[in-house]
């Protein structure tokens, strides 16, 4: 075996030295002991003692691994690596590792991925993540759920445990670690791919110079093992902040979400294609909620500094050569009622996702993310501008378009429509561009104009209106409530008052949602 080159690579502040050998071939000895094909130091402060060490183990003698050249992107409060590692057994080429490291620049938060395919059962891979420390106390948590309630159970770790693969946290001293539950995943295409659980044994071993939690991965034939994990020399979760603890709970059990290297996944719509009929299937999700979610409690846990960051660089890299970021999966009734197909343009899925990047830009301003918030609102200003139909003097626009352009004319959902208008407001006032507050105006005066008929008659809203000028359609009981709530607050902000149209929308919405008792 060649001698392995050593690699100092330089992230911002944070040094990471890394052990490879480009093209180098690694396989296990004779006797099957564990080889080592990838090594990761994290040396946060560079005096040469790293706090974490992640390592990669081959446990076989007839498989081996090409280590390739990884694959950097660098960003102004992230930079992201990816080692690729392509999987040979007796010579064939039948799979590969992916692990991505995604370092913040602040030299206290990391984030890894593990992406593990092969073609064939039953090839077992282990990695390491080692902690040097001296410790004293090292805690486990868990979340049990209790009468349909989750709540925090902390217990002391004994020299040694097998933790169980859901998501967990340990706390040591100076020294926290997450790990998210690993699955295993089957591709369907168009983002889509089936969700099983999968037994990943993780056996936590403690000393008085840290700790070392060892995890197996044992394959399973044409299906890819995801997981991750997040390192930190800072506390994850202020726990008795009770904010922050719900949006822990939210953001880990309770939202059917899953992040993956690539971006957050959520559980597939009834109606989207492809599916399947008896197992679960996620997709690649375009609305950044968890941006937004991180923004309210950052100083509230270096989980949610951590996730912030890597949510804005995914969903920013996801605005794609079009404009907005599609949604891939296709809509049967989408498909059936308006000519729209995959990758089509979803306004209140885009809208969620740029009014979490410009609440939190302010937080971490980046040119590159600037730079892809202006393509989107300029994609937006052309499909306001040419898409746009009239509701007698108000002015509104589809909330779908297939990606070609060529599709039927469908209806404007409020919700999505003040989604939208929010985002020019907020765009405006971040850039002080005179166009996108002209059209933020212009749509909330569409809104005043028609606000006597989005109001129901027993008090409820109507849930969009056709091209026709119909209102029709039940609302859902609280997300255009929601909405109103956050639309009178930037309303108020950037233009000074709240126009007694919306303030009476948003009452009637009110006074119907708790007379049955959604309130």
């Amino acid at each position: 075996m060649k001698k392995m080159k050593l690699q100092l690579l330089l992230l911002a502040v944070v040094i990471i030295t890394i052990f490879f050998h480009a093209e180098n071939i690694y396989s296990a000895d004779s006797v099957n002991k564990d080889t080592i094909i990838q090594s990761v130091d994290i040396d946060a402060d560079n005096d040469k003692n790293p706090e974490f060490k992640v390592c990669l183990y081959n446990t076989r003698s007839d498989v081996k691994y090409i280590v390739q050249n990884p694959y950097i992107t660098k960003h102004k409060y992230m930079t992201s690596k990816i080692y690729k590692l392509i999987q040979y057994k007796n010579g064939k080429e039948t799979g590969y590792v992916n692990l991505t490291l995604n370092s913040l620049r602040d030299n206290n938060n990391w984030m890894f991925f593990v992406n593990y395919y092969s073609s064939q059962d039953n090839i077992k891979l282990k990695y390491d993540i080692k902690t040097f420390t001296q410790q004293s106390n090292l805690n486990i948590l868990t979340f049990p759920n209790q009468k349909g309630k989750y709540v925090l159970k902390k217990e002391k770790a004994s020299s040694k445990v097998t933790l169980s693969n859901k998501v967990t946290y340990l706390e040591g001293t100076k020294r926290y670690v997450k790990f998210g539950e690993t699955i295993s995943a089957k591709g369907l295409g168009a983002t889509v791919c089936e969700i099983y659980k999968y037994k990943a044994d993780n056996v936590l071993t403690k000393s008085k110079d840290g700790f070392n939690s060892q995890i197996t991965l044992n394959s399973i034939a044409r299906r890819e093992i995801r997981g991750y994990w997040i390192l930190s020399l800072n506390p994850m979760v202020d726990w008795n902040h009770k904010t922050a603890f719900n949006t822990m709970i939210k953001m880990d059990f309770e939202s059917d979400t899953l992040f993956f290297s690539d971006g957050v996944y959520r559980e597939n719509m009834y109606n989207y294609v492809p599916r399947s009929s008896s197992i679960r299937t996620y997709f690649k999700n375009p609305a950044g909620l968890q941006v937004r979610a991180c923004k309210w409690v950052l100083d509230k846990g270096s989980l949610f500094k951590t996730v912030g960051v890597y949510t804005i660089y995914v969903f920013a890299d996801s605005i794609g050569s079009k404009g907005y970021i599609p949604t891939q999966p296709m809509s049967e009734w989408l498909k059936s009622d308006y000519n729209i197909g995959y990758n089509f343009y979803d306004t209140r899925f885009n809208s969620d996702t740029m009014t979490s990047l410009l609440y939190i830009y302010n937080d971490y301003p980046d040119k590159y993310v600037l730079e892809k918030l202006t393509k989107y609102i300029n994609f937006y200003k052309n499909y306001y501008k040419t898409r746009q139909y009239k509701v007698g003097k108000a002015i509104f626009v589809p909330d779908y378009m297939d990606i070609s352009g060529k599709n039927k004319i469908n209806p404007a959902s409020l919700n999505h429509f003040i989604a939208e208008t929010e985002v020019m407001f907020l765009y405006y006032n971040l850039t002080g561009d005179k166009e996108s507050h002209k059209i933020a105006l212009e749509m909330l005066n569409s809104i005043k104009l028609t606000s006597s008929k989005w109001i129901r008659p027993n008090g409820d809203l109507w849930y969009r209106v056709t091209p026709q000028g119909v209102f029709k359609t039940d609302d859902y009981p609280l997300v255009t409530y929601n909405d109103l709530v956050f639309f009178k607050h930037i309303i108020k902000t950037v233009e000074g008052k709240i126009p007694a149209e919306i303030e009476k929308m948003y009452q009637s919405k009110e006074k119907w949602a708790k007379n049955h008792g959604f309130l």
